[in-house]
Parts: C-alpha cells; sequence; structure tokens
C-alpha cells in the first residue's frame, strides 16, 4: 500500500516535468520565428476634411544584413487611396541593410460622404521573402462641406508607356481613367509635361465609368541621352484634382546607319549616313573589303584597314557635324580595264609592226690561254617569223680591229660575200641571202682570234640586215654581244 502510495507521489512530478519541456519548446520556436523587418506608423495630420489628405510617417526597419524593397499598399480601395508625394505607383520604398528609413504616406478618402473616425488597413510586403505585416492608420474625418452632390472628386489615372525611349521610334502613351463615384466630368484636363514631351488632352468622363485614351507621341530624333521624368496631372474646372503622378523615363543612346549604293557596269559609289543622338559619337563604323578591291577604292574621310576573323575592313572614325556624318566608298575598276586595253592594243601593235626578220647573236667554243680570250666562235642565227619570203637578205657583222677573222677556218655554211678590214676601224663582214622562205632559219658562224689575250669583257656590236618585204626594203639589228 504504501508503495503503491509512493507511484502516485511521484506521477505530479513527472507531469510538471512534461510541462515545463513543452513550455520551454514553445518558447524556443517563438524565439526561432521573428520578423525580418517592423514597421511603424506615426500620424503627422490625420485629423481632415473630406477634400484633404491625410498624412502619416512610415518608418522601415531593416533586420537582415542585405538591402530590402518593400511594397506599401492598401486593400482600404475604393474608399481610401494610399498615395506619396511625387505620385508613384506601386509605392516601393528601399532599406539598406541593418537600419531604417522614414517615409511620407498620404490617404485619400474618396468615397467618404460622413463625418467619423476611420481606421484605413495599410500593409508593407517585404520583396525578399514575401512577409507581409500590417497595421491600422486611424484618421478623422471632420468636415464634408466640399463634396459634389454628397462625393469628393475621386479618379485613379493609371499610365503605361515605354521607360526606355528611342528617339527615333514614336512613343505609345495609354492612359486609364477611373471615375470612382458618380460625379459627371464633361471637360477634364490630362496634362503631361516633361523636358521631352508635352501633350495636354481634353475629354470627358462620365459618372463611374473606366475610359481608356491611347495617344502616340514623336520627338525629336536627336534628343539628347537622357533621364527624363514625366508628370501627368488631371485638371477638372481649374482644379487638381489628381497628379501629378510621376513616371520616370529614359531617353536611350542610338547610332544608326544608312547605306545607299549606286552600281554603275564598272565602277560603285555607296554613301553612308551615320546618325546618333550622341554628339560626341565616334563610332568605330566598319565597310567590308578586300586586299584587291582597295586598290580600285577612295574613300572619304580616311579609314584604316584592318583584318577581323580573316575578312578585311574599312574602319572609320567618324566626326558628326549636327549629329550626321557622310562616307563616301567609290571604287572604280575602269583604271583596269584602260590598262588592260592599252596592254592588249600594244601586243597588237607590236605583232603588226615588229620585224619580220629577227637576228641573234651568240658566241661558242671560247678559248682561253694566259688568262684571256684568245679566240671564239661567232654564231649568227637568221630566222624570217613572217608568213611572206624575204629577197635579198644582206647580213652585216663588225668586228674590232683587236681580232682577226680566221682565215683558215671555214667561214660556215654560208660564205660571206665580202669581207672589208680597216686598220682602226675593224673588219666588215656581209652575207646575202636572196631569198629567205617564211619560218626559214638560217645558221652563220665564223671563228676570231686574238694576237693578245683579251683580260676582262670583250664586246661586239650588233650585226644588222637590209631586205626586202613585199618590194618595200626593211632594216633589222641583232643584239650586242658580251663576252668575259
Amino acid at each position: 500500500m504504501n508503495k503503491l502510495m509512493k507511484y502516485f507521489a511521484i506521477i505530479p512530478v513527472i507531469f510538471l516535468l512534461l510541462v515545463s519541456v513543452v513550455s520551454a519548446d514553445n518558447h524556443t520556436s517563438e524565439s526561432i520565428v521573428e520578423d525580418t523587418f517592423t514597421f511603424e506608423l506615426n500620424a503627422v495630420k490625420n485629423k481632415i476634411s473630406v477634400e484633404d489628405l491625410a498624412e502619416f510617417e512610415l518608418k522601415i526597419t531593416n533586420k537582415l544584413d542585405k538591402e530590402i524593397e518593400y511594397r506599401v499598399y492598401s486593400l482600404s480601395f475604393p474608399n481610401w487611396e494610399i498615395l506619396t508625394k511625387p505620385l508613384v505607383n506601386p509605392i516601393i520604398v528601399t532599406v539598406s541593410p541593418l537600419s531604417s528609413k522614414v517615409t511620407s504616406i498620404y490617404l485619400d478618402p474618396l468615397s467618404i460622404k460622413a463625418i467619423g473616425k476611420y481606421l484605413v488597413e495599410i500593409n508593407v510586403k517585404s520583396g525578399d521573402n514575401g512577409e507581409t505585416l500590417k497595421e491600422n492608420a486611424e484618421v478623422v474625418v471632420k468636415s464634408t462641406g466640399d463634396l459634389v452632390g454628397g462625393y469628393s472628386p475621386s479618379v485613379t489615372v493609371n499610365v503605361n508607356m515605354p521607360k526606355s525611349i528611342d528617339p527615333r521610334d514614336e512613343v505609345p502613351i495609354r492612359i486609364e481613367l477611373i471615375n470612382n463615384n458618380i460625379i459627371e466630368y464633361d471637360e477634364v484636363l490630362i496634362r503631361l509635361e516633361s523636358d521631352t514631351i508635352n501633350r495636354e488632352i481634353v475629354d470627358k468622363l462620365g459618372p463611374e465609368e473606366t475610359k481608356t485614351i491611347e495617344i502616340v507621341e514623336k520627338i525629336d530624333e536627336f534628343t539628347l541621352p537622357q533621364d527624363d521624368v514625366i508628370q501627368i496631372t488631371l485638371t477638372w474646372e481649374e482644379e487638381i484634382i489628381k497628379g501629378p503622378l510621376i513616371q520616370p523615363v529614359e531617353i536611350v543612346e542610338y547610332s544608326s546607319v544608312e547605306e545607299d549604293t549606286d552600281k554603275k557596269p564598272l565602277a560603285t559609289l555607296k554613301q553612308i549616313i551615320v546618325k546618333s543622338n550622341n554628339p560626341e559619337f565616334t563610332g568605330p563604323i566598319r565597310v567590308e573589303t578586300s586586299r584587291l578591291r582597295s586598290m580600285f577604292t577612295s574613300i572619304h574621310p580616311r579609314a584604316e584597314m584592318i583584318n577581323v576573323d580573316g575578312t578585311d575592313f574599312f574602319e572609320f572614325n567618324v566626326e558628326l557635324e549636327e549629329n550626321m556624318a557622310e562616307i563616301r566608298i567609290s571604287e572604280n575598276y575602269l583604271p583596269l580595264i584602260l590598262v588592260v586595253v592599252l596592254a592588249i592594243v600594244a601586243v597588237i601593235l607590236y605583232l603588226i609592226y615588229r620585224s619580220p626578220l629577227v637576228i641573234r647573236k651568240s658566241a661558242q667554243n671560247l678559248e682561253r690561254s694566259e688568262g684571256g680570250i684568245s679566240q671564239m666562235k661567232i654564231i649568227l642565227t637568221v630566222k624570217n617569223r613572217s608568213k611572206v619570203s624575204l629577197q635579198s637578205v644582206e647580213i652585216i657583222d663588225k668586228v674590232p680591229n683587236i681580232v682577226d677573222i680566221e682565215k683558215e677556218v671555214h667561214l660556215g655554211i654560208l660564205q660571206p660575200i665580202q669581207i672589208l678590214r680597216h686598220e682602226n676601224k675593224g673588219s666588215v663582214i656581209k652575207w646575202l641571202i636572196d631569198d629567205l622562205n617564211p619560218t626559214e632559219e638560217r645558221v652563220i658562224s665564223y671563228r676570231i682570234k686574238s694576237a693578245l689575250p683579251i683580260i676582262g669583257e670583250f664586246s661586239l656590236e650588233s650585226a644588222f640586215s637590209k631586205f626586202k618585204m613585199n618590194g618595200k626594203e626593211k632594216i633589222t639589228h641583232s643584239n650586242t654581244l658580251s663576252v668575259a
């Protein structure tokens, strides 16, 4: 019995221990799950009339060690609208790591028709993990005196347009107007203002009507690259009922190349227009070519020839004048054709006017003694290269007086008809061929001998021939001969 009582006494102790453990676990879990950020709302102006705006300071504290973007919004639309000055949509607040940031937000009573106290839910959502915190902003509406037919003017404006604008392109702008109550706006003015775009639009907006206005703007194609801000305001009866709504845009830099080619049979003229909205643009501009083509190409302005991956290019560094530059490339093959034609004409003229008789003078069987030339054999080869016969072909050769014609040696197949000797001028040998048929060739030879060895270079004058072709007398010469 005593043992049983002891067991019952232990059970409460075990129960208390288990409760303590569970409580400790719960406490540990709660301490692990912590908010990654916090926010506070401080009223700057929360007692307003229906046509006024309530103002609050929103302080967001980032507990993480990295920069986070937080989205601020309210689900109280269409009764209340949350906005900033200047207007941005959506409202994004960027907070640095482990720091806080204070932002002013405004609450606009859109469909409030009675005085009293209102709680407007404000939501802040982390862009890092989607965590969302909520808090109510207390607003007191003191008066509804300036309502129109019991309603405050309330129009929501949504603008959709490109964030980056190429000045060469048209700019589509889509404006959506949402009338949040039953007020009829017979003439509402929409004004777009910036350094690059300025436009006014007048339109109507019926009760609770949603209207989309689409326009297309065109800015100057040479608008400088820049960051611009477009302000959109909505005016009714000379009162601003919405805005200014801020729309940041970027005017991007561009460069364009337009080519115009004029092709002719032997020449090509290429005109390239370079445009840019950046006056400091210099290129480079590359135009494909080749080494051969470049020999017949003239360019303006000057360019450097480069090779990229096996392809040749002209590379221009242009200088813009009034945002434009002109490049001219002219390929002209007429000089090449002219050279070829002249070469062909020269060959034809040579073939027509060349001498039909060819004489080649050479030396063979040179004999030397005492370090010099003592004797040699002179060969004269005479050929008719025309298609007609030549008559009375006289071949005349001169031998200087330092050598003698050998009398003992046979003077060749064709015997000279005359040998004249002069003590100072040397000897003259003359042969005669009565008829030399087309393509016929004759060989004349004779030997000369020097009394003393000839040391150094020994030169012989060219031989020449007088002949008749078709009854006309012509003269031709052989080559000179130098022997060493």
